[in-house]
C-alpha cells in the first residue's frame, strides 16, 4: 500500500494517535534545533498504533512562515507482522 491508501485505511482513533505522535517529534525536533528556513531535517520513526497496525514514518520537517516548523509526510510503511516490526526497532537501537 503506498501512503494515502495507509492514512485512509486507519480508524479515526489510529489516525489520531498518529497525528499526535508527529506532532510530537515535530516538538522535539524544534526544540533541539534552531530555527532557519527551508528543510530542517528529515525524520524518521516506528509506531504502534492501538497495539494492531504497526507503520514506519519519514517525515521532512520545514520552516515556513512566522518561523513555525511544518511537519511534511513523505512516506508511511506499514509493516505486515509484529515480527517485521519488532525486527526494526530492535535494529534501530
Amino acid at each position: 500500500m503506498d501512503t494515502d491508501e495507509i492514512l485512509k485505511s486507519l480508524t479515526a482513533v489510529q489516525r489520531t494517535e498518529l497525528f499526535e505522535e508527529i506532532g510530537s517529534v515535530t516538538k522535539k525536533t524544534a526544540a533541539a534545533h534552531k530555527k532557519t528556513t527551508g528543510t530542517l531535517a528529515d525524520v524518521n520513526f516506528n509506531i504502534r498504533l492501538s497495539g494492531e497496525i504497526f507503520l514506519n514514518v519519514s517525515l521532512s520537517m520545514l520552516y515556513g512562515d512566522k518561523d513555525v516548523l511544518h511537519p511534511v509526510i513523505e512516506n508511511i510503511h506499514q509493516y505486515e507482522t509484529v515480527d517485521e516490526y519488532a525486527d526494526a526497532v530492535k535494529n534501530k537501537a
